[in-house]
């Protein structure tokens, strides 16, 4: 009657093992998922934030040189560069 129950015991541990063993691996496997698509995410946000700080400096240069004479009188200004690189 011990062999018996002993056998049970030993069956449902052998059972329980696996599963354990495989809600373990599932575990790490979703956190290994998780930290990967984290992972993703932050080189995206730091991509984004890259795009955004390049474009704020060229709009920042476009309205520095819209508002600067030079933008008004290019032919002028190219003519006076020539002048000064040909002399």
């Amino acid at each position: 009657m011990d062999e018996v129950a002993a056998a049970n015991k030993n069956q449902e541990v052998k059972k329980c093992s696996p599963s354990l063993i495989q809600s373990f691996s599932n575990m790490f496997k979703r956190r290994n998922s998780v930290a990967s698509e984290v992972s993703g995410i932050s080189e995206v946000d730091l991509n984004i934030r890259k795009s955004k700080s390049q474009y704020q400096v060229l709009s920042t240069l476009k309205q520095l040189f819209e508002m600067s004479d030079l933008s008004k009188h290019l032919i002028k200004n190219l003519q006076t560069t020539i002048n000064v690189l040909t002399d």
